[in-house]
């Protein structure tokens, strides 16, 4: 009897964790299916033959038992109550292994059943409080949605936590002696994870940037050429000014003669206002963004407040979000239109703001501007439309806390992020 009290007092702390992982609701009508669940598993664990009842059988037994219970009372997929079990399991090993070594030096609890209650009876109540003050959801999507290496950590420390159990079911004495050299075994562990994690990250990180770097910089160092090559056509425009004052010596003809040229379409126009950029792959971007603009017959107005800009994203980060903003007004706009481009930077943030010829949003369209899937334009394929500004959103305000805003300027579509 006292078996079946303890596997269901352990499932339970399962459900209150991998419900606030989950973000579910335990569905309390299926309370007897899955009680019945955990009843069919002992009984199957004690019909097994003698030389099978250890450890080891019993974990496998009650793991696909309390497996069958999640998926039931919390109706989540197998993959999402096998992942939400390994984490559940850590942190109930870290919840156990302060008050076991209360037990071992201070309470001495002599009754193994009796001291095996208490401590699930625990757990339970430290399960309410964590699943009460800790947003597990959005560990739960940090660690197994995100980033693939936490998943390799949580497991790896899954595995260790298993043989920590065993190893203080079987033989509990020896396990007071080496009570403390598991617990800095445990922390040396998690210590080596971590440092390996972040020897993946930076791999990552480096990964993109150098890939960023491919695409933009060739684009950079294009537009540097582009301005030296017109060095000397900007000297012959200059001789050319001053041969004026000598053709024109009256005051009108002269300004007449001047207002014609410098508004003549051939004179070449500066961008080495990209130059000034701290961001290198940014002005490189903007300089390619700008030039695919021009053989459509839309022309993008740069207005830079300030030319050192500051972010707490890097700079392949922004540039896949400027080009998802400026990717988007193109789209929006037709040939002879003009974009207007906003950039600054305080308080350690860049802004960068897009106004582009558009219409008059509805609160409908406010509503679902970004989310996914939607779109103004008619015709197009739902499937491979509307994902470039929900991604916008995303990694804008959940990976970079910074904002976004949408609004209308009379018939304008003005819309900005600040990160």
């Amino acid at each position: 009897m006292l078996d079946y009290i303890k596997q269901t007092l352990e499932c339970i702390t399962f459900l209150i964790l991998a419900s606030g992982f989950l973000n579910k609701k335990i569905l309390i009508n299926y309370r007897f299916s899955s009680l019945l669940i955990i009843i069919l598993g002992q009984i199957l664990y004690n019909h097994l033959p003698l030389n099978l009842q250890n450890d080891y059988i019993f974990f496998v037994v009650f793991f696909i038992s309390y497996i069958l219970v999640m998926i039931l009372i919390l109706n989540c997929r197998i993959i999402e109550s096998i992942l939400t079990f390994f984490i559940s399991y850590v942190i109930m090993i870290a919840m156990q292994f302060p008050m076991i070594l209360l037990d071992l030096y201070v309470l001495k609890i002599s009754n193994y059943e009796v001291r095996s209650i208490v401590l699930l009876i625990y757990c339970i109540l430290i399960s309410l409080i964590i699943k009460k003050l800790c947003p597990l959801n959005k560990i739960y999507v940090f660690l197994f949605n995100k980033i693939g290496i936490y998943t390799v950590l949580v497991c790896n420390i899954f595995v260790c936590g298993i043989i920590l159990s065993f190893y203080y079911k079987i033989n509990t004495s020896d396990f007071k002696q080496l009570a403390f050299f598991f617990f800095f075994s445990f922390i040396l562990l998690l210590y080596l994870n971590i440092v390996l994690f972040n020897q993946f990250k930076k791999i990552k990180l480096n990964k993109q940037k150098l890939k960023a770097y491919e695409e933009y910089i060739p684009i950079f160092d294009e537009l540097i050429t582009q301005i030296r090559t017109r060095q000397h056509q900007y000297t012959n425009e200059i001789q050319t000014i001053i041969s004026l004052m000598h053709i024109h010596k009256d005051y009108d003809s002269l300004t007449n003669a001047m207002t014609e040229y410098i508004n003549n379409p051939t004179i070449s126009k500066p961008t080495d206002y990209l130059l000034k950029l701290n961001f290198r792959l940014v002005a490189g971007f903007l300089y390619q963004k700008e030039q695919i603009a021009s053989s459509k017959g839309i022309h993008i107005h740069f207005d830079f407040s300030t030319y050192t800009l500051q972010s707490k994203a890097p700079e392949y980060v922004l540039v896949e979000l400027f080009g998802i903003m400026l990717d988007n007004a193109i789209e929006a706009v037709s040939d002879g239109s003009i974009i207007e481009v906003h950039i600054s930077s305080k308080n350690g943030q860049t802004s960068f703001k897009t106004i582009n010829n558009g219409f008059v949003l509805t609160q409908e369209d406010r509503n679902n501007f970004f989310k996914k899937g939607y779109s103004t334009k008619k015709d197009i394929d739902k499937n491979n439309s509307g994902l470039g500004l929900y991604h916008l959103r995303k990694v804008v305000l959940d990976d970079y806390s910074g904002s976004i805003a949408l609004w209308n300027n009379d018939t304008d579509i003005v819309i900005e992020i600040v990160l």
